[in-house]
């Protein structure tokens, strides 16, 4: 039996860093369904149903100093760079 995330756990991955149901899944082996039901279970808030923004992931700080460094069309290239 795989262990369940707390809903502190559960907070930070899918509210604060804003990883999507099947991410999570996939981090901890379990089917995308389960995440939906142990958010369920724990009353996480859910997010509204759309797209996230691809800029989400990245944080403020470094979005910023890709714009001042490299412009708004170099921020793209930049951050995918290792």
């Amino acid at each position: 039996m795989k262990a369940r995330l707390g809903k502190n756990e559960l907070e930070k991955l899918y509210s604060e860093r804003g990883l999507s149901l099947r991410e999570i899944a996939t981090k901890y082996n379990v089917h995308w369904s389960t995440v939906r039901r142990w958010l369920d279970e724990s009353k996480v808030k859910a997010r509204k149903v759309g797209k996230r923004s691809r800029l989400e992931k990245f944080k403020l700080s470094t979005l910023k100093n890709g714009v001042r460094k490299y412009g708004v069309r170099g921020v793209r290239s930049e951050a995918r760079d290792p």
